[in-house]
């Protein structure tokens, strides 16, 4: 049976895998975050490869760090297979260059409402955290950025990079949706040996991510 992967935390990324993790449907990135434009897409990339949706038998997909919006999409998807009885594992984008024995990094989003996420880790020295950091105050977000080499994002968008300011700091930053194409196997081995399934995680919580950001 086939697994359908899906990304929803910034723009939508979907593609379709074989039970041994090879790319029926290589991933296909979708602007933006629209739910029916989603549905489209799917079906008519199945009737492509002449598949049905009941060939499917797992779904995995992002479960953040991103927008309310974004990740409720994705979570549509988990549910339906789930209360079909069928299996749904979930990963947040920055645990991807762990799994993949990266030692020590960055990871860096827009977190939209003028402010960056940032998640950050060393496992040499069992250190890791996160701030949601107003863009405006470039000071930490420089000083939590020097520290590191290795930089990540949900995007493969370089324009990241000087948006937040950085390019003196970061020369190019690694997509995770990259990571996760050029090491499909070690990916998802990891996610169903361990039966992942990690909460939605919002950039902020819902009382605050409906207030309209100051201008």
């Amino acid at each position: 049976m086939n697994i359908l992967f899906l990304d929803t935390s910034l723009n939508i990324n979907f593609g379709f895998l074989d039970e041994k993790f090879n790319w029926i449907m290589p991933v296909e990135e979708i602007q933006g975050q629209n739910a029916a434009e989603l549905h489209y897409k799917i079906f008519e990339n199945l009737e492509k490869k002449k598949l049905d949706i009941k060939d499917f038998s797992t779904v995995i997909t992002s479960a953040g760090p991103g927008s309310y919006t974004g990740m409720r999409v994705a979570e549509v998807f988990s549910k339906v297979f789930l209360f079909s009885k069928l299996k749904a594992y979930t990963f947040y984008e920055y645990e991807i260059p762990t799994i993949l024995g990266i030692e020590k990094g960055l990871f860096l989003s827009k977190a939209y409402k003028q402010q960056a996420f940032v998640y950050y880790w060393n496992l040499k020295e069992k250190k890791q955290g996160q701030e949601l950091i107003d863009i405006q105050n470039s000071q930490q977000l420089n000083t939590i950025v020097s520290q590191y080499q290795q930089f990540f994002s949900n995007s493969n968008d370089q324009k990241i990079i000087t948006e937040f300011n950085l390019s003196s700091q970061i020369p190019k930053i690694v997509s995770t949706i990259d990571l996760i194409k050029q090491n499909t196997v070690t990916v998802c081995e990891h996610l169903i040996s361990r039966n992942l399934n990690q909460e939605l995680f919002y950039y902020r919580p819902l009382d605050v991510e409906f207030t309209p950001s100051k201008t």
